[in-house]
């Protein structure tokens, strides 16, 4: 679990990175032109070589599809969890956040 868990979160938090940095120095002007960055920054990216093969991430994510096609990775609320806007939230003077009654 630990393996699928990295192996879809790395590219995640690497493209909302890539993408948080940009939107702080030039915000798009509608969700339409922010979905077209969005994909011509995802083409990109799957279209550089692959970290350990001598072909194209995507080339590698096709050529290792399972027999029985593409299956749901998680729940939707886990990957709403993933996807979900930005909170703010207060600091106590302890340097601790209560997030759901649970404070860390």
């Amino acid at each position: 679990m630990l393996v699928k868990r990295f192996a879809t979160e790395r590219p995640f938090r690497t493209v909302k990175e890539a993408h948080e940095t940009l939107y702080h120095f030039h915000k798009p002007e509608t969700e339409r032109q922010a979905n077209e960055w969005l994909m011509r920054y995802l083409l990109r990216y799957n279209d550089q070589s692959h970290r350990s093969e001598k072909h194209s991430r995507l080339a590698d994510w096709l050529a290792n599809l399972p027999a029985e096609g593409v299956r749901d990775m998680c729940a939707w609320e886990q990957y709403c969890r993933f996807a979900r806007e930005p909170e703010s939230r207060k600091v106590g003077v302890d340097a601790r956040i209560a997030i759901g009654g649970t404070s860390y």
